[in-house]
């Protein structure tokens, strides 16, 4: 006994179906995986911080610092007064050589 033959054209819509699937599941693993890529790199990269431990309050961010007495004038919002001598500027030593391009 031979196989039952199928028509062309619906052969040609099962291949479709099996591919638009294939598709699908294709592109919803890629995207799980990018998913998982992204908290995986997020949690090993270091340098970076959770963001809750770092927030501070200008409250807390001062608290170690003391003023001296009767020196209310920027703790109100006052204006903050010039520095007593103007910062030296130092020479530069060489001016940077900076080249874009490939290596040789």
């Amino acid at each position: 006994m031979s196989a039952p033959t199928i028509h062309p054209a619906v052969q040609r819509d099962r291949s479709l179906r099996r591919l638009r699937d294939l598709t699908f599941t294709s592109a919803v693993g890629a995207a799980g995986l990018l998913g998982v890529f992204s908290i995986l790199a997020a949690t090993t990269i270091p340098g970076h911080s959770d963001v809750g431990a770092t927030t501070t309050t200008a409250a807390d961010s001062n608290a170690g610092v003391s003023q001296p007495a009767g020196d209310d004038s920027t703790a109100g919002g006052g204006q903050l007064q010039p520095p007593a001598q103007a910062p030296v500027r130092q020479p530069a030593a060489a001016a940077p050589h900076v080249v874009s391009g490939g290596s040789r």
